[in-house]
């Protein structure tokens, strides 16, 4: 009888024993396929890590690059429109020396009706001072019969006709004023579309 206890005893040990140890080597592979697979994990965050700080650095100098191409072309038209401002200076200022010689010896003045007929024309209907139309009572020109003068921009009123000569100093103005505003949406067009605007 105590054989077979011994039996059973040592079946039992030998069954733990073999339990133990396909339990310890059946923990090592799993525990070296969790390792591996950890691994793999810690390469592929590795690798997107990577990825990301290239594309980040690839997103912070396209972006850097736009903007100096902006300011670059911002750069270029200030100074094409600098440029432009100076050239319609230069033309107001010769129109208005040879406005006195256009002139001179032309007597003819104009009514107001004509007045208010060619304000409404160019889109300046009320007549009021710093709108850009011409005054109905004429500008601070050459008096009537005064040759050798010119009517200033935006100067008083100090007679009762208009005379060609603040006809002529009134589109002189309303030219420049035009020729301004064009060359400013032709930089604006050429800002927005990063290419060549109304010239």
């Amino acid at each position: 009888m105590s054989k077979w206890i011994f039996c059973l005893v040592l079946s039992g040990l030998v069954a733990s024993a073999g339990w133990a140890m396909g339990y310890r080597a059946g923990y090592g592979r799993a525990d070296a396929a969790r390792q591996v697979e950890v691994a793999g994990l810690k390469v592929q965050l590795e690798t997107w890590k990577a990825a990301q700080a290239q594309a980040w650095a690839e997103a912070e100098r396209t972006a850097r690059e736009k903007l100096e191409a902006a300011q670059a072309r911002v750069n270029t038209l200030v100074v094409k429109l600098d440029q432009t401002k100076k050239e319609n200076a230069a033309k107001v200022r010769d129109i208005t020396r040879r406005i006195p010689h256009a002139t001179a010896g032309n007597t003819c003045t104009f009514s107001p009706e004509f007045v208010r007929l060619y304000n409404e024309a160019v889109g300046c209907t009320t007549g009021g001072a710093g709108d850009g139309a011409v005054p109905q009572a004429g500008g601070a020109g050459g008096a009537a019969g005064t040759p050798g003068t010119a009517p200033a921009s935006g100067a008083a009123v100090r007679r009762d006709a208009v005379t060609p000569a603040d006809i002529l100093a009134h589109i002189r103005d309303y030219g420049a004023r035009s020729q301004a505003m064009e060359a400013q949406l032709g930089a604006l067009i050429d800002l927005v579309g990063g290419g060549e605007g109304a010239k």
